[in-house]
This record gives structure tokens, C-alpha cells and sequence, in this order.
């Protein structure tokens, strides 16, 4: 009997790593498959490598490879001749956004958190891109504190090259370069191989451009030598290479000779790059960039009526469209220098004009800004002189001033001890209705174990669709924390939980009384008052972020309508 027990353990043990065994291969031949769409070099093929990595990821129902196969479809829509372009996606494409949500959901559910940020990382581009600032800003912070908390350092590096992005789209190349020689060091201590020289491509050049911008022509040119060798010894694809070849060395290097006055070789790398436009992808950006590189070149040579024949074929917009573009308005600047230079004072003024009002309503907050601080230094200033005169005023006014001086102390100790006495009423009370939502929470969870086996006695036929889809809805929302999410919305959660928006918002607002809105809101308020009271003493910023509010003074509003009090004043009371 001993042996026969003996040999079913044996032949149990075979059978698991023989499915173990299979399902490491199975997945490792997805990885292959992975490998082989990385390593390919023919555009033709782009759609059947992706297909197979879609239908054998279905077959073996692997989420993280179905996420990959989508993440690589939305590139593939966003570049069809390259999908491992350095262009940036475009974030209006409704396919493009609806493959990257796919992506997103089946990492999630593979729990593959670097495929995340990875979505995530090419949705910023893309905001960036299209000129949303702001809502980058937000999505980068999120994202290098994801990336931190994972140890992910390459996704934390590219977090800081997003950053010096922004930075240089609001010209402020010093403040570029020295974001990027923090993301240079991560970069060799943490970085290797591919990936490592991956990074530093990158962080090479937004280095040029910030240089150059800053008018450190010189160390723009040698950022530029370092980035060609860098080329020279990595595995890019032919496409990529001679994408980054003329638009980020070649391009550059011709614009830094021109300014630095070496016309030669300046009209040697035009020559060049006029051979090599070529039939590629972004051919119309290539030759439109043209126009305005010669209208420069011709400009320095003081052939002004050449120059401004290339300048005034100029059109940003064509750049825009080809997710490139050139900072500062200097063609714009530059066809006026040319008008100048050609002697049509009135058309270049004229222009002049029409620049200053399209500045001026790009400007309207900085200008605010250095209005508000020249009011404050007027303050200051009249402060000062003020302070002075009654200096002199203090030496024949002595007593009136001490009995003035002795009035306002008593009025203080006053003020102070209506404060100290109100404080002391507003705490008890905050204490009280803290008391409160801790009975509220114990009631909650004797609630739930009673309704829990309350359910197991029901009649499945005695709970409405209604009921059902609430308590879906209810346990989709605290197993998952989807309403973390910023852009978390009723379509999104609808399709989650395979229904529609009307039928989740009907069963919301007829179980609670909540519009979506407010729902959401209740659940991502009740986990930051949970994160309040942790002893890891969270940040409030981290806290509603973490919770899902993008707006810090919403957040604010919010929690004191619901709790009566501020965050602060919440976490006070919880010590």
C-alpha cells in the first residue's frame, strides 16, 4: 500500500512540471514572437508579426501578450512604417487611445504593472504633443512616483526627460540641460545594455536642442558628436536610424554652423540633407523643414531675396502634423529680420505688430504675474517710506503711541483667546464626528458580514438586475480600486462590467441616490481619509493624487462638504 502511495506522489509530481514545463514554453514562444516583431526590418511584415502575437496570446488566454499585441497595434496606427518611431502618438486618433486602453486593461489583469506606465508613457508624449501642458504635468508626476515605487528606473528616466521636454517647450533650456544631466547620471547608475543606450538617445537630444536654444552652440555640437557614436554602436531599425540621422544630427549640426558663422559646412550638411529626403514617412516635414533651414542659411549669406523666398513658403503647421515643430517662433522672427535686412520697414513693422498681439495672448498669465509683482514691490516701497515718516512723527507722539500700542494688546489677547476658545469647541467637535465615522466603519463591516450571509440564504430570483448590478458594481470597486483612476469614466467601468452606461448609472442612482459622479467621488474620499489616518504619515498631495483627484482645491472642497472638516484637520484628530 506504502508503494502504491509512493508512486501516485511520483506521477502527481511528473504531471505538474509537465504543465508547468508547457506553459513556461508556451510563453517563452510569445516572447519569441515579441523578439522577432522588435528585431524586424521589414515594414511589410509589421501586421502579421503583431496578429501572431494576438492569436497565440488567445489561444493561451495570456493576458500580458494580448496587452502587448494591442500596445503594439496602437503604434502601429499612430506610425505604420515604423512602429518603434520616436515620434510621439497622436492622442486625437480614437483607435490609437482605444488600443492603449486594451492594453492597459489586459496588463492590469495580468498584473504586469511595467505595461502600464509603459501605456502611460506614450499617452504623456502624446499630450505633450498636442500642447496639454498641464494635464502632462499631472500624468508625469503619477507616473515617475508608479515607476519609483516599482523600481522601474527606465520609466523614472523618461519621466525626467517628459519633464525637460515640458521645461523646453516653455523655453527654459538652462533649466532643461540640468533635469537632463539628472536623468544622464540615473541613467549610468541604474541602465545597461540597449535599453541603457535607448535612454541616453533620447536624453542626447533634448540635450542638443536645449544647448542650442540656450546659445551654447559649441556644447550643442559635441552633444551632437556623442549622439552619433551612440548611433554608430546601437540595433536601431534602418528607419529609425535615418530618422534620428536628419532630424536630430544632421539638422541640428547644420543649424549650430550657421550660427556659429561656419557657412561651408553649414551649406556641405544642407547638400546633404536635401539628397537624403527621400520617400520616407515624413517626407512632407523633411522637405517643408527645408524652407526654413535655407531661408537661414541664405539670410547669413545676406542673400536676403533668396532667404525670404524659402521663409515665406514656411508652414508650422505642416511640422505640427508630422509631430515636430520648431520653439520660439523663430521663423516668424526671422521673416521679419529678412524684411528688415531687404529694407521693407513698413511690411516688417506691420508683421512686428501682428507678432506682438499673438505673443501678447500667449503671455497674458506671465504678464499677470510680473504685474502682481510689481504691485508688491510698490507695496514694499510705500511701506518703507511710510514706516519713515512715522519714525518721526513716534519722537512727539510718544505716549500716544504706547497707549495705542497698549489698546491693540489687549485687543490681541482678546482676538487670541476667543481663537484658542473657538479652536477648542471646533476640536471637540471634530473629535466628536471623528467618533462618528469610526462607529460608522465598524457598522459598516458588521453590515457587510451580515449582508454576506444574508445573500447566501437568497433566492438568486429574489435580487432585482438592479441589486445585482449594484453589487457588481460594488465589489468591482473595492476588489480593483479602479476609482483610483483619474479618467476613470461610466463607459469604461460599464464595459468592465459588461454592461452599458445607462443600465450602471440607473442602478447607481436607484441604489444610492448618486449621480456617477458622486459616487466615484464617495468611494475615492473614503480611501483618502483611510490613507490619513496610516500611520505612514502620506502627504496630502500624495494622498489625493493617489486617490484619484487631479485637482488639489476639488479634493479640498470635497472632503470638507463630506467630513466637515479639512484633511488636516482630520489627520490632527486621528493622532
Amino acid at each position: 500500500m506504502r508503494d502504491i502511495y509512493m508512486w501516485g506522489i511520483f506521477l502527481i509530481c511528473i504531471f505538474l512540471l509537465t504543465v508547468s514545463s508547457c506553459k513556461q514554453t508556451d510563453e517563452t514562444k510569445l516572447e519569441e514572437l515579441s523578439q522577432i516583431l522588435i528585431d524586424n526590418k521589414d515594414v511589410e511584415k509589421i501586421p502579421q508579426y503583431i496578429q501572431n502575437i494576438k492569436d497565440g496570446a488567445q489561444r493561451q488566454q495570456n493576458d500580458r501578450y494580448l496587452g502587448t499585441a494591442h500596445y503594439y497595434i496602437a503604434l502601429y496606427y499612430n506610425q505604420p512604417d515604423n512602429i518603434f518611431s520616436v515620434n510621439p502618438i497622436n492622442i486625437d486618433n480614437d483607435s490609437i487611445m482605444y488600443n492603449l486602453q486594451l492594453a492597459r486593461n489586459y496588463y492590469k489583469k495580468a498584473g504586469y504593472e511595467r505595461g502600464e506606465l509603459l501605456v502611460d508613457q506614450q499617452i504623456i508624449g502624446g499630450l505633450i504633443k498636442n500642447n496639454s501642458y498641464n494635464l502632462a504635468l499631472n500624468k508625469i508626476i503619477l507616473l515617475a512616483k508608479k515607476a519609483e515605487a516599482l523600481k522601474d528606473y527606465y520609466v523614472l528616466i523618461m519621466s525626467d526627460i517628459y519633464l525637460a521636454e515640458l521645461y523646453l517647450s516653455r523655453d527654459k533650456p538652462d533649466r532643461t540641460l540640468a533635469i537632463l544631466d539628472t536623468a544622464s547620471v540615473r541613467s549610468n547608475k541604474y541602465l545597461e545594455g540597449e535599453e541603457k543606450k535607448s535612454i541616453d538617445i533620447n536624453i542626447l537630444i533634448f540635450k542638443i536642442n536645449a544647448a542650442f536654444w540656450n546659445g551654447d552652440y559649441m556644447l550643442s555640437l559635441s552633444y551632437i558628436d556623442s549622439l552619433q557614436n551612440l548611433i554608430d554602436s546601437s540595433k536601431l531599425p534602418d528607419q529609425t536610424v535615418n530618422f534620428i540621422n536628419w532630424w536630430s544630427l544632421d539638422s541640428p549640426r547644420a543649424e549650430n554652423y550657421i550660427k556659429l558663422n561656419k557657412i561651408e559646412e553649414a551649406k556641405s550638411i544642407i547638400n546633404k540633407m536635401s539628397l537624403s529626403i527621400g520617400e520616407d514617412y515624413d517626407k512632407r516635414g523633411r522637405e517643408h523643414y527645408m524652407n526654413s533651414l535655407l531661408s537661414k542659411y541664405y539670410y547669413k549669406i545676406h542673400n536676403y531675396d533668396r532667404a525670404y523666398q524659402y521663409i515665406d513658403k514656411f508652414d508650422p503647421s505642416v511640422l505640427e502634423e508630422c509631430g515636430l515643430s520648431t520653439p520660439r517662433d523663430q521663423e516668424r522672427l526671422l521673416k521679419i529680420d529678412i524684411l528688415e535686412a531687404k529694407g521693407e520697414h513698413k511690411k516688417a513693422l506691420s508683421m512686428m505688430k501682428e507678432y506682438y498681439q499673438y505673443t501678447d495672448s500667449l503671455n497674458r498669465t506671465d504678464i499677470a504675474r510680473q504685474i502682481n509683482e510689481a504691485e508688491s514691490l510698490l507695496k514694499i516701497e510705500f511701506l518703507t517710506t511710510d514706516s519713515e515718516r512715522k519714525q518721526k512723527e513716534y519722537k512727539t507722539r510718544h505716549m500716544q503711541i504706547l497707549l495705542f500700542s497698549s489698546l491693540i494688546v489687549f485687543f490681541l489677547i482678546i482676538v487670541i483667546s476667543v481663537q484658542k476658545y473657538n479652536s477648542k469647541q471646533l476640536r471637540k467637535k471634530n473629535e466628536k464626528i471623528f467618533a462618528q465615522y469610526q462607529d460608522l466603519d465598524r457598522y459598516r463591516e458588521e453590515m457587510k458580514t451580515l449582508n454576506s450571509s444574508v445573500n447566501e440564504n437568497k433566492q438568486a430570483d429574489s435580487i432585482s438586475k438592479d441589486q445585482s448590478l449594484f453589487e457588481k458594481i460594488e465589489n468591482y470597486l473595492i476588489e480593483t480600486h479602479c476609482y483610483r483612476e483619474p479618467n476613470i469614466t461610466r463607459e469604461s467601468l460599464a464595459s468592465e462590467l459588461g454592461t452599458n452606461r445607462q443600465y450602471l448609472t440607473q442602478a447607481i442612482q436607484n441604489n444610492v441616490n448618486m449621480t456617477f459622479s458622486e459616487y466615484i467621488n464617495f468611494y475615492r474620499l473614503e480611501y483618502s481619509r483611510e490613507l490619513l489616518t496610516s500611520p505612514d504619515n502620506y502627504t496630502i498631495e500624495y494622498i489625493h493624487i493617489s486617490a484619484g483627484f487631479l485637482n488639489k482645491s476639488t479634493f479640498y472642497r470635497l472632503f470638507k462638504e463630506k467630513y466637515g472638516m479639512t484633511p488636516k484637520e482630520f489627520r490632527d484628530i486621528a493622532k
